[in-house]
């Protein structure tokens, strides 16, 4: 990850993705990584546990997609 400065908006790696949507790539600055996975990591216990604790069949699956695309963030940040 270096130590560079993060740059946010001003390098565009696009890529087309399924579904038609377009992914910007952005640079973490080794600081930014570190706050970002603590942020992460310290959220995803609480997502847990309000997903668990629904009801509502449809908030849950939306809650459990969510988990699932930050956790794949959270190993790709730790990658790095």
């Amino acid at each position: 990850m270096g130590g560079s400065p993060g740059k946010l908006g001003t390098e565009r790696d696009e890529r087309q993705m399924e579904g038609g949507f377009t992914m910007a790539a952005i640079e973490l600055s080794e600081k930014e990584a570190t706050v970002l996975i603590s942020a992460l990591e310290s959220y995803l216990p609480d997502l847990a546990t309000e997903r668990v604790g629904t009801d509502n069949k449809e908030w849950h699956a939306e809650l459990k997609e969510q988990e699932g695309v930050l956790c794949d963030i959270l190993k790709r940040l730790k990658k790095v």
